[in-house]
């Protein structure tokens, strides 16, 4: 009998008729309660899901003393040296079982993807710049995606490890 890989269904389809790849995958309203929160960093879990695949989001905000820091550059006379770093991570359990999500699991799989941005205090941040890095960010994985290609077959290089260098580069 085919294995089967379950996951929490609580995020809108991005996908949907219409949607590009950088729609927003926002969480279902009303599915999510606060399990932390603090100064600069809540944490929300899915109260949908079954207790064993939790979902969680975790949303973080720091600011930046010196954003040069680390880094080559070196700011001129008189520029602002200050930013901001932003997280966002989802957590997840997948469940594998041998039929259907009521079944019980072979075993599960803990998974998790998060971005952080750096971004420095400077009117030029905007929002088209930061969504143009964002693009260059998820092209730096491969994930190119051609006319009616779907997303799925444009990340399986990546997930297999392979680098594609194209022609022209």
């Amino acid at each position: 009998m085919a294995t089967t890989l379950y996951r929490s269904g609580v995020f809108a389809d991005p996908f949907d008729a219409g949607s590009d790849m950088f729609s927003p995958r926002h969480p279902v309203a009303g599915s999510w309660r606060y399990t932390a929160e603090q100064p600069g960093e809540a944490i929300l879990g899915c109260v949908d899901d079954s207790r064993d695949m939790p979902t969680s989001i975790r949303y973080g905000i720091t600011p930046i003393t010196d954003i040069f820091k680390g880094t080559s550059l070196s700011p001129v006379q008189d520029q602002v040296k200050t930013g901001t770093s932003v997280l966002v991570q989802v957590t997840q359990s997948w469940k594998v079982t041998d039929g259907a999500v009521n079944d019980p699991a072979l075993y599960y799989l803990p998974v998790s993807a998060h971005l952080v941005l750096r971004l420095p205090t400077d009117a030029l941040v905007t929002e088209a710049r930061v969504a143009l890095l964002l693009g260059e960010l998820i092209g730096s994985m491969g994930c190119t995606i051609a006319d009616g290609e779907a997303f799925e077959d444009a990340i399986r290089p990546l997930l297999h490890g392979v680098v594609q260098v194209y022609s022209g580069m």
